[in-house]
């Protein structure tokens, strides 16, 4: 039981640390491709730093964007501007295929410059209200190297409470045959060693029933 129970913690943070160094690895090509979302799962995130689309996405926002084979009037789009990445609606198709954007925001005119599908980085499906804040504090390389080390901290630990809880184990097999030796010194050699064998195979018995558990 001891066994499986050790086994299920290191999975778990071996997992951990794979998706803190994956989420760096995101993170790090995020900004190396600039005005941009990567995808490597076929999704981006991104956080929204303007009002623009106000009230329907507010600034601190987290929008998942995800190219489509085709847009229409009235899907909400992330896509490639002179500044950067601008996410506003597309509320009209021109006859070339060429689409006119605008902000939600009631201000907001249309776009001046029509959108060409191949400035489209893809439609906006979810938007995760005020997790700007904690998007920004998770792409900082400090924060990941933080819970990197820390998890990689308890890997060590749990690795190093089941040796010791092995050695423990052992130990109370070899007191247990110090105890059977004292016990039977007036028996031959052949019986206290079968004795011991037998405390061998109950101890590798019970080790196996532990990783059926």
């Amino acid at each position: 039981m001891k066994k499986k129970k050790f086994l299920i913690i290191k999975i778990i943070l071996i997992v951990l640390i794979s998706i803190f160094i994956g989420f760096g690895i995101y993170v790090w090509n995020a900004q190396m491709v600039g005005n941009t979302i990567p995808m490597p799962l076929g999704f981006g995130l991104a956080e929204v730093v303007s009002d623009s689309m106000y009230p329907t996405i507010k600034t601190g926002d987290v929008i998942m964007v995800v190219p489509q084979d085709e847009y229409e009037v009235d899907d909400i789009v992330a896509f490639k501007d002179s500044i950067g990445i601008v996410t506003h609606r597309i509320i009209e198709e021109n006859d070339d295929g060429t689409f006119v954007t605008k902000g939600d925001f009631k201000d907001n005119t249309a776009d001046d410059i029509p959108l060409r599908k191949e400035y489209i980085i893809g439609k906006v499906v979810k938007t995760f209200a005020g997790f700007g804040a904690f998007v920004s504090i998770m792409q900082s390389p400090a924060v990941i190297i933080m819970f990197v080390v820390i998890i990689a901290l308890l890997l060590f630990l749990s690795t190093k409470k089941e040796k010791e809880a092995d050695e423990a184990d052992i130990a109370k097999i070899k007191k247990e045959i110090a105890a059977l030796k004292q016990e039977n010194d007036d028996k031959t050699i052949d019986d206290i060693q079968a004795q011991i064998d037998a405390l061998k195979k109950k101890a590798e018995d019970k080790n196996e029933r532990d990783k059926k558990k």
